[in-house]
């Protein structure tokens, strides 16, 4: 859609992470030489071709499994980040629909609404204890 056409800012760390990735992309390339497959794709095996889509989730599965996290699916890690943004980072519902590529925030509010009550409810402690915990009310 055309809104899924975007620019994303990423945290310093990933962008790190992704330098890494590509240094050893380069050193694979030079090392295998013709024998490389120039993919230029992120996540590729050694000799620069991709995985099948399945392989890459059954790597997540092992992940999670090996470090003792709950099963779910590559794809719910989306809405992790979403909840993430929304309710630990408290970024406004606006910018976390154009970082999801959704059409409209209307449509994000839609889908995290119960997420946007517990920021309204972990607003509203933080507003009582701003005001009225240092005063005594009588």
């Amino acid at each position: 859609t055309k809104s899924s056409v975007r620019t994303v800012y990423l945290p310093d760390t990933i962008v790190g992470l992704l330098k890494k990735r590509k240094v050893e992309y380069m050193k694979n390339k030079l090392a295998l030489g013709s024998k490389f497959n120039d993919t230029d794709l992120v996540v590729s095996k050694e000799d620069g071709s991709g995985y099948y889509p399945e392989t890459i989730s059954n790597l997540f599965y092992r992940m999670l499994e090996k470090n003792g996290l709950p099963h779910m699916r590559l794809h719910d890690l989306r809405a992790i980040n979403a909840t993430v943004m929304i309710s630990e980072c408290k970024i406004d519902p606006r910018t976390a629909s154009q970082r999801l590529g959704h059409s409209n925030s209307n449509f994000t509010l839609s889908v995290y609404a119960n997420l946007l009550k517990s920021a309204n409810e972990d607003a509203a402690e933080k507003l009582d204890s701003a005001l009225f915990k240092k005063a005594e009310i009588s």
